[in-house]
């Protein structure tokens, strides 16, 4: 005698799963670019530790005499130590944010690639609004290396972007959410 499966089990056994997405080739490019994005986050953060303060003094004096406002020495190094402590912080987030969404997009996790859609986008603006600093801010200079780490970060971004909305990336985000 065959029993019949209950209505609304699987008719081909218990333990097996329905065959799922494959990762497409986008997928997974743009979770290696985030984890790239990730390490250029850090080593841009590092740097930052190395910048020498003296310069950053000067030139946060210039942007203030500028502004009109005075530098007194206890400004000037109060407002170094929040940058240096703000970069920090800024640096240990943004890169555990990268790792964290390329993991997370790497499995398929619908609300990981809107999350990292926007901060990409964000990103991107960032990076531009960067370039215009030197026009936008009086006695605001960019040193060449940043500069370069930041558009190269810009870049993976608009990169990550564009691949997490390929066709092919649709498909594997739509069959992962369906399961």
């Amino acid at each position: 005698m065959s029993y019949q499966p209950a209505p609304g089990m699987p008719s081909e056994g218990y333990g097996t799963q329905a065959p799922t997405a494959a990762k497409p080739g986008s997928v997974a490019l743009a979770e290696k670019l985030m984890y790239g994005g990730a390490a250029l986050t850090l080593i841009s953060g590092l740097l930052g530790l190395f910048t020498d303060q003296d310069v950053l003094r000067e030139t946060l004096r210039d942007q203030l005499e500028a502004a009109g406002q005075a530098a007194d020495e206890a400004s000037l190094d109060a407002a170094l130590q929040l940058g240096t402590i703000t970069g920090i912080i800024f640096a240990v987030v943004g890169t555990v944010l990268w790792a964290l969404l390329g993991w997370l997009n790497g499995k398929g996790i619908g609300w990981a690639r809107i999350g990292a859609t926007i901060l990409g986008v964000l990103g991107v603006v960032v990076t531009l609004l960067g370039l215009l600093a030197p026009a936008l801010v009086p006695g605001a200079t960019t040193e060449a290396l940043p500069l370069v780490l930041s558009v190269l970060t810009g870049l993976i971004a608009l990169a990550v972007v564009v691949l997490l909305w390929r066709p092919e990336s649709n498909a594997f985000f739509s069959a992962r959410a369906r399961r």
